[in-house]
């Protein structure tokens, strides 16, 4: 999460969208538009947009088809979803605990209730993230608890921790998910030389497979890692695509 607060989409809550937004906002969660299936597809599946921490959506306004979309998505960092129900259908209540969404709300449930069902989740969602002592952090710990560092003259020192599968510059720390840090690790490993596609969709992707569709998700997944490490570390890191062979970490 590029925020410090939980990042809420709203999807399809076209009638309630004014009241869902100050209820988030009361959660601690950052809100963003109000977009249609499509755009949360499109969204979620974007190396380059900005990550999906929940997903909000009325029942009555298709809500049941955006949860079963978003849990087809493969994606590095599957959003969590919340279902809102404007009237108590029962039925719509049955399948989405089948689908296992993060929460099912009744609108009529009151305001306090629903934020405090909110904040639940925002604190969820908080509690995946890295969470470092920065004033205990220093240079004489860096080849402790799996940290590694890499830096010299003019650039800055950057450090790879294992345990929190998260980098870190002088400045912050940037969580990767677990293929996004399987992808980096296995790069980094063989910083400098070419690690070819088969090697990673084994590595990464945990499959034995090259098909097209192997392909075309490992280079989503290179995607995202690279947008990271070129928001963040564009001096220190970068992923090179070595066309017909494979990527390279330099």
């Amino acid at each position: 999460m590029t925020s410090s607060k939980p990042i809420a989409y709203l999807c399809q809550c076209a009638q309630d969208t004014s009241k869902l937004e100050l209820l988030l906002h009361l959660s601690g969660f950052d809100i963003r538009s109000n977009l249609s299936l499509p755009s949360i597809v499109r969204l979620i599946s974007d190396s380059g947009g900005e990550m999906a921490d929940l997903i909000v959506s009325c029942v009555q306004e298709g809500g049941l088809a955006v949860a079963q979309m978003i849990g087809q998505i493969d994606a590095a960092t599957q959003p969590m979803v919340a279902l809102i129900d404007r009237t108590g259908d029962v039925p719509s209540a049955i399948k989405a605990v089948r689908m296992r969404v993060a929460d099912y709300l009744l609108l009529h449930e009151g305001d306090d209730q629903i934020v405090a069902r909110f904040s639940m989740l925002a604190k969820r969602l908080i509690e995946r993230m890295p969470q470092v002592d920065d004033a205990a952090f220093n240079d004489s710990e860096v080849a402790q608890a799996g940290r590694t560092q890499y830096g010299n003259g003019a650039r800055h020192n950057v450090w790879w921790d294992s345990s929190l599968c998260a980098i870190r510059s002088d400045e912050m720390w940037v969580p990767l998910s677990p293929i996004e840090w399987k992808l980096f690790e296995t790069l980094v490993g063989k910083r400098g030389s070419v690690v070819s596609t088969e090697d990673l969709i084994l590595t990464a992707l945990a499959r034995t497979g090259t098909t097209a569709a192997d392909t075309s998700l490992l280079r989503l997944h290179v995607s995202r890692l690279r947008a990271k490490l070129n928001e963040h570390f564009s001096q220190e890191l970068s992923i090179v695509t070595m066309r017909g062979r494979g990527y390279m970490l330099v």
